[in-house]
């Protein structure tokens, strides 16, 4: 059966009816390296809820006006752009309120290496649950300004650049002087898309100099970023 023609639109998220379909939306296009639990669900403890909770007001979703075949119904999300003006607020917000409501049957707090009080080795190819764990838990470490998420279907038809124009206009009206975004290096087709939106690589040493390479942190992922 042929899709239905529709028509999306960017529209600010709405605590009251969009929470359950975001996340939704974000465990379908969570990447394959995480499609199993508890990996899966801790994922969006790490890069979904927290936005959603702590910094709902700089959340956007893109909204399609009709049925397309899709698990979405009119008017639901079908993509998404979450994030925050300031990752230190942030921090302090996911600290003081984030980690509260976290179930500890779900997402059991790590234990701290031997001589790391922070206990942030990041070692995804090994232990990805362990690494979301510190992520949940480490939030200063691994805050990136943004995440957004379009449904297959919504891909490549700009519909990625009508969300980050709206939410780079959001966060600079918030007094955000700039964005940075921590993304896989392998992600190249990201990279690209971010980059035509004026992002480029860290220029200076991330990770106190542990990958010692500007702007790719210890794990190999990479930081770009962009003025405001």
């Amino acid at each position: 059966m042929a899709q239905t023609e529709s028509t999306v639109h960017v529209r600010p998220y709405n605590p009251d009816m969009d929470y359950d379909v975001v996340v939704r939306v974000f465990r379908e296009t969570i990447g394959d390296n995480l499609h199993f639990e508890p990996a899966h669900t801790l994922s969006t403890y790490a890069w979904c809820r927290p936005y959603l909770l702590l910094s709902p007001s700089t959340c956007f979703v893109l909204s399609s006006s009709s049925s397309d075949g899709t698990s979405c119904s009119p008017g639901e999300p079908v993509g998404f752009i979450l994030g925050t003006p300031s990752t230190m607020t942030f921090a302090q917000r996911w600290r003081i309120s984030f980690l509260a409501s976290v179930d500890r049957m779900v997402c059991p707090e790590p234990a701290i290496p031997d001589g790391d009080e922070r206990g942030w080795d990041l070692n995804w190819d090994d232990d990805p649950v362990g690494t979301l764990q510190r992520v949940i838990w480490g939030p200063e470490r691994y805050p990136a300004h943004l995440h957004i998420d379009i449904l297959p279907a919504y891909q490549r038809k700009g519909c990625g650049g009508q969300l980050m124009t709206v939410f780079l206009q959001k966060v600079k009206e918030e007094g955000a002087s700039g964005c940075h975004i921590i993304m896989p290096a392998s992600n190249i087709d990201a990279r690209r898309f971010y980059g035509r939106h004026g992002f480029r690589m860290y220029e200076k040493s991330m990770n106190d100099g542990g990958s010692g390479e500007p702007g790719i942190l210890k794990d190999g992922s990479v930081c770009l970023v962009r003025e405001l």
